[in-house]
């Protein structure tokens, strides 16, 4: 049966990887950009962080994200060492990262936004898809863009988002 399993999940991925940036690709066109070129997501100035097993469908890979400033060698350095890697699901099982990895922006524990690809000036673009809405990711967003126009930036670097627990 997990076999079964295992084979469904694998053909979803891959229907995924035809829209997402995929692993292979993040490394690809990370490989062409300047090592010490930025790399933000394509909202409010936030930063990819941490890599994990992505909440919504394990077998993918998720970033976190925070304030703190990625390099393009910093990220590849992750992409890199997540290539092969084995991680852990949210909810258990074991999920092999490899080149066809669908990416995704999320906090820990939470759906978040599709990463559909990266600009040549390193912009992570970010789309969210239907059925997977983040209402915490929309309202944080909602939230600082109503501030106006200047350098908005997610709190704290934890990666997750600002709340009225987490002035800013």
């Amino acid at each position: 049966m997990q076999d079964l399993v295992n084979a469904f999940g694998e053909g979803m991925r891959d229907v995924r990887s035809g829209y997402h940036l995929t692993l292979r690709k993040a490394i690809e066109t990370l490989e062409t950009l300047p090592p010490d070129q930025p790399v933000m997501f394509d909202w409010n100035n936030a930063y990819p962080r941490e890599a994990m097993s992505y909440r919504g469908y394990y077998s993918d890979l998720a970033f976190t994200w925070s304030e703190e400033v990625r390099t393009v060698s910093g990220l590849l350095a992750i992409c890199l060492k997540s290539l092969g890697r084995t991680y852990y699901g949210y909810k258990g099982g074991d999920y092999f990262m490899d080149d066809k990895t669908p990416l995704w922006a999320a906090a820990h524990g939470s759906t978040g936004r599709a990463i559909i690809g990266m600009t040549s000036d390193a912009v992570l673009t970010t789309k969210e898809l239907e059925g997977r809405n983040d209402f915490r990711l929309h309202a944080a967003t909602e939230r600082l863009t109503a501030r106006g126009p200047g350098i908005h930036r997610a709190r704290p670097s934890s990666g997750r988002l600002p709340d009225s627990r987490h002035p800013e």
